[in-house]
């Protein structure tokens, strides 16, 4: 089976990096649009969605205000990870969140389209 790296870009309206920062990489951000229940300690992040799924990922990278990459501790891929990134459209300023993913290559539409979900939620709740 084929692994595909996904990196997809949102350009998001928000006024500084510090409110991104906070929606991508504190549990109480990341409950606002990416998983039901988050609880972040030290490295390690515990995400639940609808009672019914939980996953445990471990921080491996971050840089505040710019990247927070999460591997996923019950992949079978110990080189892949999920990753948010901030960069700032130099014309515009505009903020844009980067993700990095990896998926089965038959899945990449089916994921691009779960991000596109997850991100619309995140605009929606943030007012982005």
């Amino acid at each position: 089976m084929n692994r595909e790296k996904i990196q997809l870009e949102y350009l998001l309206r928000v006024p500084s990096k510090e409110i991104l920062w906070t929606v991508i990489s504190s549990a109480s951000g990341l409950e606002s649009w990416f998983a039901d229940e988050v609880d972040i300690k030290d490295k390690k992040a515990v995400f639940k969605w609808d009672k019914l799924e939980t996953r445990e990922a471990e921080i491996i990278g971050y840089r505040l205000y710019s990247f927070i990459r999460f591997r996923w501790l019950d992949s079978e891929f110990s080189n892949e990870y999920f990753e948010f990134r901030i960069t700032q459209n130099e014309l515009t300023k505009e903020y844009v969140l980067e993700v990095t993913d990896f998926t089965d290559e038959q899945d990449v539409e089916d994921q691009m389209d779960l991000w596109d979900v997850e991100i619309n939620c995140l605009r929606e709740v943030a007012g982005l």
